[in-house]
């Protein structure tokens, strides 16, 4: 039985109650307060009977709910069976007319469920009746309510309530239901609670503080009694690196924690603090500068939070790399460059160019004179053109074969006036010049130099024979040089028009929406330079995110190298072969690339199914991760609750190209949340621990000959991670070591393969990639080198 009674059943006194029922006075009997009680096992029941004052009465409590009909006329409402009870056969209410007491219940499973209805009467002897009756009450037995140890959590971060210890009293009834619900909170606050029905619900705190919710486990209907509360503080941690700094600064840190008071914070292990705020500095590493932060609530619970800066920030995403990307172009490329000028010069026409020359005086005397004006101008279309890289330039020469001018020809003789026709033939015209490539609003843009113009094998003929021979060799010595300074400033400006279509015709963009990346890769001529057998084009590269997750945090910065142009030796590494192209990545384009990646969320990665831990499959459920690790508290949920492992980089990778490492390419990183995540109930997910890594891995980069394209395979990942919460009373320190098995068995799946990347044509053409790799004979600094053929 689940109440304290008096076992006899006073057959005589229920018949004289019943017997006696007429007109009666109204009793509130209520338990736990309520008419319609839930009451835990392994708890006290509250009675308490409220009527007349100074009568005395008794309580009937039966599994029965009635009513029953009494000698076949009078109706009490509740019935009898083997069940009834008599609680309390004889109480009386005394001067204030309420009786009340408290009876412990069974700590029995056996009774989660039943329900015991409850009926009070009394004999007055100031009523006319002599008897008053009361409601008909019940209580529900449920099992006892646990809503788990205090916990803490940050401010803006979900934390996972545990209400697992009413689970673990046996098979939780499917009508028993659990409802949480926030009972108090700093003032204004505008918390949530997710998943109140489970058993495992998240609260999401917006201001520090200390919040209390409450657990009511009951039947449906029933109210009172079967409730617990939980308290958690909430903290807010300010934390972070000031300023900018180089490798060789100290990095400054500020931290402030605010909150309940007693909580203690601390840096890198050091002293703990309980004044709210710390400050420091520690040297800066090589790359990423972690800070561990520590915070001990005042309820004990242990949580943490990584802060890791990245040195030498070169700035954000919306400003391209500088001089991040160089194309080499060697002399073996210039014959292909020459055949597509040749080609399309032998598209032009210069006759309108040369023929709106002034007339050129040829003879002025006396007696004879002669103005020749161009007519037209013919050569062979087959023009052929030679280019070399000189200091600071590239030179051109171009030789126009069967060249034919058309003059006509107007003057006097002794006076009169003649006309004629001259036709100027020279066997070939050689033009050299200069063309200098510049950059301008990001355009490849070029202008010409040193123009000179060589006439070979002339000769001239007049229709009409008016000219007189004898007077051709003083007019050819009139027209060559004419003709010489003519073509010198006229052809080479045909020229720029078609080199710089060539060189703006490199792609500006390279979209890998096709290799899965949502990424656009943009290059902005920036600059050039010349020298003896090579011209470096160099380009402002970047990457960008197509289209940001919503709710995707804004990248600060990224890791980026001071930016510099390599040199080469002109030969493919290890070969004699001399190259055609050769294109150099800087390490800061790399990590745009990886950095728009992670602000497109290509980098968000959810892991399940299973693991390879050390060797062995783990299998992605309570049950497995429980046994792998134990005490974390992966025993509260059913063993095949399916595990999740959410990877979120809270900045961008870095990644680092070593030109003294032999094709050593390493990326870096820091600040990896990794939320390992339980399906509590049925579509809700709670957070069972979090964790921050900070990793590294190695970075293989190959080319496909067959594509011209760049793949980038990360390697194995070595991972330290720190806690950052956990469930209510766990604490994570222990099993730390263990976890990082887990951890850099998961990192790989973050670090997948990027694949496909194109590698730009130059110069409309695209090349097969040769070799890839940094070498001694090959360029120096911290470049990635693609050599093309």
């Amino acid at each position: 039985m689940p109440v304290t009674v008096n076992r006899l059943l006073p057959a005589v006194l229920v018949l004289l109650c019943v017997t006696s029922l007429r007109a009666q006075t109204p009793i509130d009997l209520r338990l736990n307060g309520q008419h319609d009680a839930a009451a835990p096992i392994g708890s006290m029941l509250d009675i308490s009977a409220s009527t007349t004052p100074n009568v005395w009465g008794s309580i009937i409590f039966s599994a029965n709910p009635g009513p029953t009909l009494v000698f076949g006329t009078y109706l009490i409402p509740i019935g009898f069976d083997a069940s009834t009870i008599v609680s309390h056969p004889f109480f009386y209410t005394g001067p204030s007319g309420v009786f009340t007491d408290s009876v412990p219940l069974l700590n029995d499973l056996y009774w989660e469920g039943i329900t015991y209805y409850a009926y009070a009467y009394t004999y007055d002897a100031t009523d006319v009746t002599g008897f008053g009756s009361s409601n008909q009450a019940r209580v529900t037995f449920t099992r006892h309510v646990e809503a788990g140890a205090d916990t803490a959590g940050f401010v803006n971060q979900p934390v996972t309530l545990d209400g697992s210890g009413v689970a673990s009293q046996g098979p939780v009834p499917g009508n028993l239901a659990a409802s949480w619900t926030i009972v108090s909170g700093p003032t204004g606050h505008a918390a949530t609670l997710d998943g109140a029905d489970t058993l495992f619900p998240t609260l999401t705190a917006d201001l520090p503080g200390t919040y209390d919710v409450e657990l009511d486990l009951s039947f449906p209907s029933t109210t009172g009694g079967a409730t617990d509360l939980v308290s958690i503080q909430v903290y807010d941690l300010a934390a972070g690196p000031q300023g900018s700094f180089s490798t060789a600064d100290p990095v400054a840190y500020a931290a402030t924690l605010t909150g309940p008071a007693g909580a203690s914070l601390s840096v890198d292990g050091g002293t703990a603090t309980t004044s709210g705020s710390l400050a420091g500095s520690k040297p800066a590493a090589a790359i990423a500068t972690g800070f561990d932060y520590a915070v001990q609530a005042a309820n004990g619970q242990k949580l943490g939070r990584a802060r890791s800066v990245i040195n030498n920030v070169g700035g954000s995403l919306a400003v391209n790399a500088a001089n991040s990307l160089v194309a080499h172009l060697e002399q073996p490329i210039l014959d292909e460059i020459e055949l597509a000028m040749e080609t399309v010069l032998a598209t032009i026409d210069p006759s309108s160019a040369i023929g709106s020359l002034p007339p050129i005086t040829l003879v002025n005397t006396t007696f004879f004179t002669a103005t020749a004006t161009v007519q037209s101008i013919t050569f062979d279309p087959n023009i052929d053109v030679e280019l070399s890289f000189v200091p600071g330039a590239m030179h051109v020469q171009m030789t126009l074969t069967n060249v034919v001018i058309v003059f006509n020809i107007n003057g006097t003789i002794v006076f009169a006036p003649y006309s004629d026709v001259g036709t100027l033939t020279l066997g070939s015209v050689t033009i050299d010049f200069d063309l200098v490539p510049t950059v301008s609003g990001g355009m490849f843009a070029s202008t010409t130099a040193n123009e000179s113009a060589t006439v070979a094998n002339a000769s001239l003929t007049f229709q009409g024979n008016i000219i007189p021979s004898s007077q051709i060799p003083t007019i050819l010595g009139i027209l060559i040089p004419t003709v010489e300074s003519t073509l010198a400033t006229t052809v080479p400006p045909l020229v720029p028009p078609i080199v710089d279509g060539t060189l703006n015709s490199i792609p500006q963009s390279v979209d890998l929406s096709a290799q899965g990346l949502d990424v656009n890769l943009a290059f902005v001529p920036s600059g050039l330079a010349i020298t003896t057998g090579r011209m470096d084009l160099i380009y402002d590269a970047g990457a960008a995110a197509n289209n940001v997750v919503p709710g995707t945090a804004n990248l600060l910065g990224y890791y980026a190298t001071p930016s510099m142009i390599p040199t080469y030796n002109g030969v493919v590494p290890g070969t004699a072969t001399p190259y055609k192209v050769a294109a150099g990545l800087a390490d800061d384009f790399l990590n745009q690339l990886v950095a728009a990646a992670l602000q497109a969320g290509a980098l968000e990665l959810d892991l399940g199914g299973s693991f390879d831990l050390n060797g062995m499959t783990l299998n992605a459920d309570a049950g497995s991760f429980d046994q792998a690790f134990p005490g974390l508290g992966f025993d509260k949920f059913d063993v095949l609750a399916p595990v999740t492992l959410t990877l979120h980089p809270t900045i961008a990778p870095i990644v680092t190209i070593d030109a003294n490492g032999g094709s050593n390419y390493g990326i870096e990183l820091a600040d990896v949340l990794v939320d390992v995540r339980v399906e509590a109930a049925p579509g809700h997910i709670v957070s069972v621990l979090r964790l921050s890594a900070d990793a590294s891995t190695s970075l293989g980069i190959t080319v496909n000959t067959m594509t011209s394209t760049i793949d980038l395979t990360p390697g194995a990942a070595t991972a330290s991670i720190q806690g950052v919460s956990s469930l209510p009373g766990i604490d994570l320190g222990p099993s730390l070591a263990t976890l990082g098995g887990l951890i850099n068995s998961a990192l790989p799946g973050l670090l997948s393969p990027i694949t496909g990347i194109p590698i730009p044509s130059i110069a409309g053409t695209t090349y097969v990639p040769v070799v890839v790799g940094i070498a001694a004979d090959g360029p120096s600094g911290d470049f990635l080198s693609i050599f093309l053929d």
